[in-house]
């Protein structure tokens, strides 16, 4: 779910609302399939949420990868009709582009019926509220810095963690199976390839995130998803609110270096009419979720300028990628670019100078143009060295 442009040449003891489980293994493993130095805690689900005496029940894995995503969907899905209210609250850390520890922040989650929700994330100098409403509206009020696309896409990694294969076009996309070793152990996967269209763009589908989906077992519990082959996502730590699944702590990494982690601290019952689900007086309209927007901007997109390789890099023949944040403004135009990951301090320069420089279409919402962020990749390949 990126705009894409290649330049060439853990819960605590004794917490009322958790439950130790008494199945726990640690494995690690190092330059495995496409994960290289990825270290991962299989922990198989410690916990349960709300007070319920729930354990894990064995489930057979299915072989069919498209059979695999079926059968994990409904423990993931928290937009169940069948839930009652709820709300979850957590910190995470923020890295820089070398992975040192940069800013931490807090989020929070309401929710109170199907496609009726409440997200907070708040940081020294930023904060951010959004509401998406009965009427399928989504409103928001927004201070200071900015909130980042990785910081909002943790809401689908939390309560949509593995996607409904219903909504996947056999036309747009494939499933293909595919797995992942650790040492001994072997763990399905599923790999969601969305098809290149007529003029080679490949485009996102809403609600569904490309890549490949991990799972452990018994019980077929995700964890581990791969974006990219340099850009994956763990999930540990698991946990059961309601019957469903959770990750306790998400962590993602680019490469070999760590971009984001959140932990878990609480989920509890709410009231449906909980006042915190109605929106301030001074929210807004706003654009939906991050990858909706992001599919959304890439058919916009008017005028790109390449990147220009930095010499030092070619004389070096440093090869890899940038990743990046981009704030598109209501008039179409790059306002703020953020590198949040990349293989080389020598490339993230001339990446971000280029982006700043692309122009789209605004993105209209009920009439009015609205801000809207994207996720944008950079390759820097050349020959006998590819990027990517």
């Amino acid at each position: 779910m990126f705009l894409t442009l290649t330049a060439k040449t853990a819960v605590r003891r004794g917490h009322p609302e958790w439950m130790s489980s008494r199945r726990t293994h640690v494995l690690r493993y190092r330059n495995l399939m496409r994960f290289p130095l990825l270290a991962l805690i299989s922990s198989i689900l410690v916990c349960a949420a709300f007070g319920q005496n729930t354990t894990n029940t064995a489930a057979k894995t299915p072989k069919d990868p498209r059979e695999l995503l079926a059968a994990a969907r409904p423990a993931y899905d928290f937009d169940d009709a069948s839930l009652k209210p709820w709300h979850l609250k957590g910190k995470y850390q923020l890295f820089d582009e070398n992975g040192k520890p940069g800013e931490e922040g807090k989020y929070e989650y309401w929710w109170t019926a199907p496609g009726v929700y409440r997200s907070t994330w708040s940081r020294p100098g930023g904060m951010r509220t959004e509401w998406h409403t009965a009427d399928g509206k989504t409103m928001s009020v927004a201070s200071g810095r900015r909130i980042l696309a990785m910081e909002r896409e943790l809401r689908s990694f939390l309560v949509s963690a593995v996607p409904d294969v219903s909504k996947i076009p056999s036309n747009e996309a494939d499933i293909e199976k595919d797995e992942l070793k650790l040492g001994n152990l072997t763990l399905p996967c599923a790999e969601v390839k969305t098809r290149k269209q007529k003029e080679g763009s490949q485009l996102p589908i809403p609600d569904i995130g490309a890549g490949e989906y991990c799972f452990d077992s018994p019980g077929i519990y995700l964890r581990v998803r791969r974006i990219t082959t340099r850009e994956y996502v763990e999930f540990d730590h698991l946990m059961r609110a309601q019957e469903h699944v959770i990750a306790g702590e998400i962590t993602r990494s680019f490469e070999r270096r760590t971009m984001f982690k959140f932990t878990l601290e609480g989920i509890t019952h709410i009231d449906r009419a909980d006042p915190a689900m109605t929106p301030t007086t001074d929210a807004a309209l706003s654009a939906d979720d991050v990858g909706q927007t992001t599919m959304a901007v890439t058919k916009r997109l008017l005028n790109t300028v390449p990147p220009i390789y930095p010499l030092r890099a070619k004389i070096d023949r440093v090869t890899g990628t940038v990743l990046m944040d981009v704030l598109i403004g209501r008039d179409g135009r790059v306002g703020d670019v953020v590198v949040v990951a990349s293989s080389s301090p020598l490339l993230s320069p001339a990446a971000r100078d280029a982006v700043a420089q692309w122009k789209y279409s605004p993105y209209v919402v009920d009439g009015q143009p609205l801000e809207v962020v994207a996720r944008v990749r950079i390759i820097f390949s050349m020959p006998g060295r590819p990027g990517e």
